[in-house]
């Protein structure tokens, strides 16, 4: 049961970094998120992506606040994996 936490919790982080992916992919590969398709994907990912770039120097053209968040992502599932693994299991 332990282990079934921990892996979704993997995998929610997973997938929200999928997601940041694939926002950050998006308008190279011509998806329009404003379609309702992908309306979803800009409502999960964009509110997070817009409070990184007001805080970030401006860069020019490049938009780096969907690697910043991917960074945050990624650092918060290697902090609260093994926190949360060490709660529900404790040795």
């Amino acid at each position: 049961m332990e282990d079934a936490i921990i892996r979704g919790l993997y995998a929610v982080f997973t997938l929200y970094m999928m997601a940041i992916l694939l926002y950050w992919v998006a308008p190279w590969m011509h998806v329009e998120l404003t379609d309702s398709r992908w309306r979803w994907l800009a409502r999960l990912v964009d509110p997070p992506v817009t409070w990184l770039r007001k805080r970030m120097p401006y860069m020019g053209p490049t938009d780096l606040g969907p690697l910043a968040a991917l960074g945050i992502v990624w650092l918060a599932r290697a902090l609260v994996l093994p926190i949360a693994a060490s709660i529900i299991s404790p040795a």
